[in-house]
């Protein structure tokens, strides 16, 4: 599984920040959020040049005419691993053991 965070710094000063799990999800918040502050959709940039620049590069950095700005990146996997066990967890599916052996899959042992 894939996860994406998005964090946005407003030129109003305020933050958002989210864990997408596709970047399809990402791009359309984007959209919605810089159509609703009136940034021109030309100025949003193209899924398919988000997609190409994590293909070379750790994360996407992007500033808008009015300052707001935008950063893109792929979750580790090491993270998404701890998230999932999170939410199997909060579904009963995962005990969380003491100690370094870490996890307990369905009372399986590890």
């Amino acid at each position: 599984m894939k996860l994406y965070t998005l964090f946005i710094s407003y030129s109003s000063s305020g933050h958002y920040c989210s864990v997408y799990p596709s970047l399809e999800h990402v791009h359309d918040v984007i959209e919605e959020m810089m159509c609703d502050m009136k940034i021109p959709k030309k100025e949003i940039p193209l899924l398919n040049l988000i997609e190409a620049y994590l293909e070379s590069y750790d994360d996407f950095w992007y500033e808008f005419s009015d300052s707001t700005w935008i950063h893109v990146n792929e979750v580790s996997e090491q993270l998404v691993s701890v998230i999932e066990k999170a939410i199997l967890k909060k579904q009963g599916k995962v005990k969380i053991q003491d100690g370094w052996n870490g996890w307990d899959f369905h009372q399986g042992k590890r």
